[in-house]
């Protein structure tokens, strides 16, 4: 919000908000400023509430900053717009374990790692660390999990062998556009033959698709479901302009009949 709504919010309270990510001298005014992106998360805020998150025995981690696209629905290009192609794993992990204690699964926050040139050297970190394909911590599996999902359009066979190599679930890819379609089938096909069966998909709606589309793509998951044993959960996500105030908007194509409609199925 601060970097995306910076002016609006420089109007309302007469506050200038620092932009961007804090990895450069001088944005805090203070010392050691541009190493605040880098320093570990205190992991003990999540001991000082009530909820128990599924994923709270975890690393969170990035191996990679930034994105090579320029999605209109996207914020990433104005948080991070400078695509870092490497950040080195193994470090952050020592860090976490020697103030934290060691963790079951890892959960990386990489927007768009499949552009790294790095990608088969972080694939060896991961597995390096312990989380190869079949590891388990204390008698459980553990998991990896790209959350932000990967780059349909940077899928290859070589890197989904990788990516089957370890402990990935789910494999999350995004399916914003039906234009995506055959593209899309061809890489969850390959994704079978290296049984990579659990899959989340990310299902962008009310942008610039109809409710056809939309339906279309869900249909699409459900038979590859039937077809190939996989176990894809849809998960639709609807569009709003990244600098909107509220979420009430609708998509050219789109109504609040239909809208409403998809709501009452998610709930």
């Amino acid at each position: 919000m601060a970097t995306i709504m910076a002016d609006d919010i420089e109007s309302e309270t007469g506050f200038r908000p620092i932009r961007g990510l804090l990895n450069e001298k001088g944005k805090l005014r203070l010392e050691g400023d541009h190493l605040v992106d880098g320093i570990v998360p205190d992991y003990e805020i999540l001991d000082q509430i009530s909820y128990k998150y599924i994923s709270s025995d975890s690393y969170y981690s990035y191996t990679t900053r930034g994105c090579i696209r320029k999605c209109s629905f996207c914020a990433v290009p104005q948080i991070e717009p400078i695509f870092q192609n490497y950040i080195p794993l193994k470090t952050q992990i020592k860090q976490i374990n020697e103030r934290y204690g060691e963790k079951r699964d890892l959960i990386l926050l990489d927007n768009n790692i499949l552009a790294s040139s790095n990608f088969y050297q972080i694939i060896d970190e991961i597995k390096d660390i312990g989380f190869f394909k079949g590891a388990k911590f204390h008698g459980k599996n553990r998991y990896v999990d790209f959350n932000q999902g990967v780059d349909l359009r940077l899928l290859t066979k070589n890197k989904l062998k990788a990516l089957s190599e370890i402990a990935i679930k789910p494999l999350r890819i995004a399916f914003d556009h039906i234009q995506f379609k055959y593209e899309y089938i061809k890489k969850i096909e390959w994704a079978s033959t290296y049984n990579l069966l659990n899959l989340s998909n990310y299902i962008l709606y009310n942008y610039f698709d109809t409710p056809e589309d939309f339906y279309d793509r869900l249909k699409i998951n459900t038979e590859l479901n039937e077809r190939l044993g996989t176990k894809i959960f849809s998960f639709p996500m609807k569009y709003i302009p990244i600098n909107n105030k509220d979420r009430k908007y609708v998509g050219e194509n789109w109504n609040h009949r239909y809208l409403r409609g998809i709501q009452c199925i998610l709930n």
